[in-house]
């Protein structure tokens, strides 16, 4: 991750955690991020520190809305692994589609070292 990220200029996007833990909380899941040494990789953006919004789910069967970060306004693009991707990552980069250019793919091959 650290080769993609930093090749790319991008940034570590992740949001707080709807269960009790470490990363329930803003100022907690900074300290989290910082002892796991994720700010020396690159910028590091809690999607929902400042706030969450609604995005409309059309045609939903169980829900209705996905709740997603404030910060997603300011995202143009996001590269995520697909050997990454479980069933709530998938609904929510379904739920952004409209909001963001999306790369899908498999990360680690964007940095792979020569042989």
């Amino acid at each position: 991750m650290k080769e993609l990220v930093q090749k790319l200029g991008g940034t570590i996007v992740e949001c707080n955690t709807t269960y009790n833990g470490k990363r329930d909380f803003t100022e907690d899941h900074k300290k989290v991020i910082k002892d796991h040494g994720f700010y020396d990789i690159a910028k590091v953006d809690i999607m929902d520190s400042e706030g969450e919004e609604k995005l409309p789910v059309k045609n939903g069967k169980h829900l209705k809305y996905n709740l997603v970060g404030t910060h997603l306004k300011n995202i143009v693009s996001a590269i995520c692994g697909i050997e990454s991707l479980n069933a709530e990552k998938i609904f929510f980069l379904l739920s952004m589609k409209e909001k963001v250019k999306l790369y899908v793919g498999v990360a680690r091959s964007l940095c792979q070292r020569p042989q």
